[in-house]
């Protein structure tokens, strides 16, 4: 849809959101937490380059949700 312009991006955000549902279906919910923290960061420094802002605030928002989720 246009929101992330760079497939390599693409490709590296899924990567990671793929790897945090791996490692939380093991019951590694620390290797988990960890990758979604990753995941953020990474939306952080694509921000406004190859993320449109607003998108990477959804983004983001969702990953802290999905963070919450599996703290409580």
């Amino acid at each position: 849809m246009g929101h992330i312009t760079k497939p390599g991006v693409t490709n590296a955000m899924l990567a990671k959101l793929e790897a945090a549902q791996s490692a939380y279906e093991a019951g590694n919910t620390s290797a988990s937490l960890n990758v979604l923290n990753a995941f953020i960061n990474q939306v952080n420094a694509q921000t406004g380059k190859s993320i449109d802002a607003e998108h990477a605030g959804h983004l983001i928002e969702h990953a802290w949700n999905v963070i919450d989720a599996i703290n409580a």
